[in-house]
């Protein structure tokens, strides 16, 4: 049974990584149906609630994950990116701090905005008690972790900021550019810093938009 699950998830992933969400989470549901317990289904099914907005059901689920197998550290970055995305950066950093990873590489990596969040933000009508909105975060395909601490060289990698004051995009501050994509990307879990390859920094740059009306 075992490895009839494990197909069905490799399988999901697939899926998963196409962008077929409810396909997905359908799979992940039906292993979890079996194996209540099988953590990489409810770190997956948790994924899914995150790209979807449910941060809820995405936390409960990759906590539950965690709870199974504490040392995998790829469950703790992504429940450090659930907390990251409702502000709760202490409760994120705290989670960074047991067993987490200095910094993360992802590669095809894009960067995403939720239009309504950045205008509730903008308007100062956002449900957190500082009135703004946790819509901005990153998606990409883990490549390597590391533990060495240090932040990457400036002459190898340029910072990327979110400021919804400034842009309703990720933007190169020493651009001054928007970036929607990326070949791959340095991030500290819990963190919220995020770095790009120096000579990727023009992939993926759109012309910016400024206008509220613009937005979806």
């Amino acid at each position: 049974m075992t490895s009839r699950l494990g197909i069905k998830l490799r399988s999901a992933v697939e899926e998963h990584r196409s962008g077929n969400l409810a396909a997905a989470l359908k799979v992940y549901d039906g292993v979890l149906a079996v194996s209540p317990d099988h953590a990489d289904a409810l770190h997956l099914k948790g994924l899914v609630a995150f790209q979807t907005g449910v941060s809820d059901e995405a936390e409960a689920s990759i906590r539950r994950a965690i709870e199974l197998r504490p040392g995998e550290v790829e469950f703790r970055a992504n429940l450090a990116s659930v907390l990251l995305r409702q502000d709760r950066i202490d409760e994120a950093e705290q989670t960074s701090t047991v067993g987490m990873a200095d910094f993360v590489t992802l590669k095809d990596v894009i960067f995403h905005v939720n239009g309504t969040g950045w205008r509730q933000t903008l308007e100062n009508r956002g449900p957190l008690p500082n009135h703004r909105t946790a819509h901005a975060f990153l998606t990409g395909e883990l490549t390597s972790i590391s533990d060495n601490g240090q932040t990457p060289s400036k002459c190898d990698w340029s910072p990327v900021s979110f400021n919804p004051t400034v842009s309703r995009n990720f933007f190169i501050p020493s651009e001054g550019t928007s970036i929607h994509t990326a070949s791959s990307a340095r991030m500290t879990p819990g963190k919220a810093k995020v770095w790009i390859r120096t000579d990727d920094a023009t992939h993926g740059i759109v012309p910016e938009v400024t206008e509220r009306e613009t937005a979806p």
